[in-house]
C-alpha cells in the first residue's frame, strides 16, 4: 500500500507554487534527504528561544481579520482551495450561521507584496477535554485558533512554514490567543516539523494525535472495483447484500440530494438516523446545526454536495455525506441506525455510493478520513498519517495547558498499557458500546 499526498492542483495552479496546493513542502520523495536533515538541525537550534525568527527574510506575514482585509488575497484562497472545511463558499457562510463570536483568521505571507502561502483559521472559545480512555474528566476553556483542514496553501516549504510559525508564535504571545490547532497536517511534511519541533519545550504540544488517512482509487466501473477485492471481501459484500434483498425486498431504496432546494429534506433525513448512532452517542458525529445547514446550502450551491440515505421499508436507516472538490469526493459523515445493524445497512449503502462513483468521470478518489475501521482498509489502496498538533501560547496559561495536556497523555498511555496487558481492551471497548446503546435506548 503506497503512501498519499493532499490531491494535486491544476496544472496553472501548480505552475505557480512551488509547492503544490495542500501539499506541504512538494511531492514526498522529491526532497533531498541531506537538506532535510539541515534544516532540521536548524530547527533544533532555535527551539530552546522558543521559535525565535531564525530564517532569512522572505517577507512579510499580514494578520488578516475580517472578510474586508481578506477580499485582496481571495482570489490566492479560491485557486487552491481542495477540502470542503477550508472551501471559500462554506467557511463564510458557516461563520455567517454561527452565533457563538467565531471569527475569520487568517495569516498571509507575502513576498513582494504577492501572496506566496496561507494559514487560513477560525479564532474560537473552545473547550479542551481531558481524557482518560474514553471518559472526560475535567474540561478547560480557552481561546483557541483553528487551523482548518485544507486551511494551509500555498508554497509550505520549510522556510515559508517557519515564517508562518513565528507570526503565529508572535499572535500567541500577544495574548491572541491560547493555543493554535493545527488539523489533519500531513507527518511528512515541513508544516508537521515546524510546528511540532519548534516550539519550546514548556509550550509543545507533547501529544500530538496522529492517525492514518484512508482513501480509495475509484475504477472505471463497479465490476472492476469488485473484482480488484480478496475472494473473502467479495463473498461479505455479496452477503450482505442478499441479506438486506431477503429481507427488506422491494422496500429498498437510496436517495440521494445534491440540489439546494433539498437541503433541508437532506437535513432531516440524516438526522432521522444520526441520533440513533453509535457516534451520537459519544457526541460525536452529524449534529444538525445551523452552521451545517449553511455548509450543506453553499455546498449544494456550488454543485459540490452529495448526500446518501437508504431507506428500508420507508424508514431511514443510514447515510453518507460528503462533498466532490476537485477530483475527490471527501467523505464528511457516515453512520447507521442501530436498530437496522443486523442488516449491515451501513456496508450496502457504501457499496451503491462506490457504484455510483465509478461511472462519475469528475470523481477519481473517495476520501474516508482518519480512522482504522476494518472497512476502510479492506476497501482502501491509499493512506498517509496525519497529526492534529497544538501550538500553546508562550505564556504561564498556555504553558498549563501543555503540561496539563502532557500529564494526561502520559496517564491514559499508562492505562491502555496496563488494560493491554490484563487482556481486557476488546471487553471495555464492547462493555462501553453497550452502556452507550443502553442510554440510546432509554433517551
Amino acid at each position: 500500500m503506497r503512501d498519499i499526498g493532499e490531491p494535486r492542483p491544476t496544472a496553472a495552479v501548480a505552475a505557480a507554487d512551488v509547492a503544490p496546493a495542500g501539499q506541504a513542502g512538494g511531492a514526498p520523495g522529491l526532497r533531498d534527504p541531506a537538506g532535510d536533515r539541515g534544516r532540521r538541525s536548524g530547527g533544533a537550534r532555535d527551539e530552546g528561544r522558543g521559535g525565535g525568527v531564525g530564517h532569512r527574510d522572505l517577507g512579510r506575514v499580514l494578520v488578516v481579520r475580517t472578510q474586508a482585509e481578506l477580499e485582496p488575497y481571495r482570489a490566492f484562497w479560491r485557486a487552491r482551495q481542495w477540502h470542503h472545511e477550508s472551501d471559500e463558499g462554506q467557511l463564510l457562510a458557516a461563520l455567517s450561521a454561527r452565533t457563538d463570536g467565531a471569527q475569520l483568521l487568517a495569516f498571509v505571507l507575502l513576498v513582494d507584496e504577492e501572496p506566496v502561502a496561507m494559514l487560513l483559521g477560525q479564532l474560537v472559545s473552545a473547550v479542551m477535554p481531558w481524557r482518560l480512555g474514553y471518559r472526560v474528566v475535567r474540561e478547560s476553556s480557552l481561546t483557541l485558533l483553528e487551523a482548518l483542514h485544507g486551511g494551509l496553501l500555498g508554497d509550505l516549504s520549510w522556510d515559508r512554514a517557519t515564517a508562518l510559525f513565528d507570526a503565529v508564535t508572535e499572535f500567541l504571545r500577544a495574548g491572541g490567543a491560547d493555543a493554535v490547532l493545527l488539523r489533519n497536517v500531513e507527518v511528512d511534511s515541513d508544516v508537521y516539523r515546524v510546528f511540532a519541533n519548534r516550539p519550546g519545550w514548556s509550550w509543545r504540544d507533547g501529544a500530538p494525535e496522529i492517525a492514518r488517512n484512508w482513501r480509495m482509487t475509484l475504477p472505471d466501473s463497479f465490476d472492476e472495483w469488485r473484482s480488484g477485492l480478496k475472494k473473502k471481501a467479495r463473498d461479505d459484500l455479496r452477503r450482505y447484500e442478499n441479506k438486506i434483498r431477503r429481507l427488506y425486498g422491494e422496500g429498498v431504496e437510496v436517495c440521494e440530494y445534491r440540489d439546494p432546494v433539498a437541503v433541508d429534506a437532506a437535513l432531516a433525513a440524516v438526522e432521522s438516523v444520526a441520533q440513533n448512532t453509535y457516534q451520537r452517542g459519544l457526541g460525536a458525529g452529524f449534529q444538525p446545526t445551523a452552521e451545517a445547514r449553511a455548509r450543506w446550502s453553499a455546498g449544494a450551491a456550488a454543485g459540490s454536495l452529495r448526500v446518501w440515505v437508504l431507506r428500508l421499508d420507508g424508514r431511514f436507516a443510514a447515510f453518507c455525506s460528503g462533498f466532490l472538490l476537485r477530483d475527490t469526493v471527501w467523505l464528511e459523515h457516515v453512520g447507521f441506525d442501530s436498530e437496522f445493524g443486523a442488516a449491515r445497512p451501513g456496508g450496502y449503502l457504501l457499496q451503491r455510493v462506490i457504484e455510483q462513483l465509478c461511472g462519475d468521470s469528475t470523481a477519481r478518489y473517495l476520501d474516508f478520513g482518519i480512522g482504522e475501521a476494518d472497512y476502510k482498509q479492506r476497501l482502501c489502496d491509499l493512506q498517509c498519517e496525519q497529526a492534529q498538533v497544538y501550538v500553546f501560547a508562550p505564556a504561564w496559561r498556555g504553558r498549563m495547558l501543555a503540561a496539563a495536556r502532557r500529564l494526561m497523555d502520559r496517564a491514559g498511555a499508562c492505562l491502555r498499557y496496563c488494560v493491554a496487558r490484563c487482556g481486557a481492551t476488546d471487553w471495555l471497548k464492547r462493555r462501553w458500546r453497550q452502556r452507550i446503546a443502553r442510554r440510546q435506548r432509554r433517551g
